[in-house]
């Protein structure tokens, strides 16, 4: 799933590629419920509902380690992909609108996504597997 860049972490993002003190990058990935307003470019952190603590849920640490990254020459593009599992333990249920990546110590939101259609974790648990594509392309 490709991931939108949201403004509020766009200089994090930026200070990383070069290396800057200023760099924040991503390191918790969380689940939300609902967002404020819809998913937009403008979104920031305090307009997203994180799952609570329901079903054994926990956000997920996210490390550079995590990420692969494949290189397309044609398209002058560079994909940066990652894979992350919750496994959800029986609960009362929760729907699952999208996720979100942010620099928690900073409070900035960097990506973001809403699912096509929500997903559903039944009362008695069940697992949500994640595959985040970040697409860096600079064209003329």
């Amino acid at each position: 799933m490709a991931g939108l860049v949201i403004d509020e972490g766009l200089t994090d993002r930026m200070a990383g590629f070069y290396g800057n003190a200023a760099s924040a990058p991503p390191n918790t990935l969380r689940l939300f419920t609902s967002v404020t307003s819809g998913l937009t470019r403008s979104s920031v952190v305090a307009d997203f509902v994180e799952v609570t603590a329901i079903n054994g849920y926990v956000e997920k640490a996210v490390a550079g380690a995590d990420w692969s990254f494949a290189l397309d020459l044609i398209l002058h593009l560079d994909v940066a992909s990652a894979t992350y599992i919750w496994l959800f333990t029986p609960g009362p249920g929760v729907t699952i609108l999208g996720w979100y990546l942010l620099n928690s110590a900073a409070g900035r939101v960097q990506l973001a996504e809403q699912f096509a259609a929500p997903v559903i974790i039944p009362a008695v648990g069940g697992s949500l597997e994640l595959q985040i594509q970040d697409t860096y392309q600079q064209c003329p």
